[in-house]
């Protein structure tokens, strides 16, 4: 964790998230975890998946450090940003070009008063309406040049991984992608996939 500097606590809570699958917040006194939605209403939980753990363990990191956090979804989906403003206590906001247009899409992005934003995205990263990468997460960040990281899970995968990222990272000239994230990857795996 050490030669993380100052992302050390942003990848310490991570890494407890992905080992255990759960998070737990203090300040609200409550426990996020990948289980079914029948806990989350009978516990007063709510359910996350590896994508949501992450985005959710970096936001919750960011917010320990004093720094204001601004979530924001791709597209219209209603559930992630309940996960989002229940980990920071305010609204996350959803960022859709189909809904709202680009300029619906700038001007939402802008309007926010945070230190840091944070996007996440929907579906696969270049999946878009009707088979093409229009509306999606790729292209919302192309449009809004921001820089990217994929989130992917290589259960069972090896060498053919390094493929499927040099992949992501060539399909558009501008892919935007300047990180990777490998969540339920052993430190052995992790060691020959970095160099690559």
């Amino acid at each position: 964790p050490k030669a993380f500097g100052k992302l050390e606590e942003a990848y310490t809570a991570m890494r407890t998230g992905y080992a255990w699958n759960t998070i737990y917040d203090p300040e609200n006194r409550r426990i996020c975890s990948p289980v079914s939605r029948i806990w989350n209403v009978n516990w007063g939980g709510y359910v996350l998946f590896e994508w949501d753990t992450f985005f959710c363990a970096l936001m919750a990191a960011l917010k320990r450090r004093g720094l204001r956090v601004e979530a924001f979804k791709s597209g219209p989906d209603y559930i992630d940003p309940m996960f989002h403003s229940g980990v920071l206590g305010v609204p996350s906001r959803n960022l859709d070009l189909f809904l709202q247009g680009e300029q619906g899409v700038r001007e939402s992005f802008a309007a926010g008063n945070a230190d840091i934003a944070v996007l996440e995205g929907a579906m696969g990263y270049y999946d878009g309406l009707g088979g093409t990468e229009q509306c999606s997460a790729w292209d919302l960040a192309n449009r809004l040049e921001l820089p990217a990281f994929l989130v992917l899970r290589p259960k069972g995968a090896g060498l053919s991984l390094a493929a499927q990222v040099q992949g992501f990272l060539r399909f558009r000239e501008s892919s935007r992608i300047s990180g990777l994230l490998l969540t339920d990857c052993s430190q052995h795996l992790a060691e020959i996939l970095c160099p690559l």
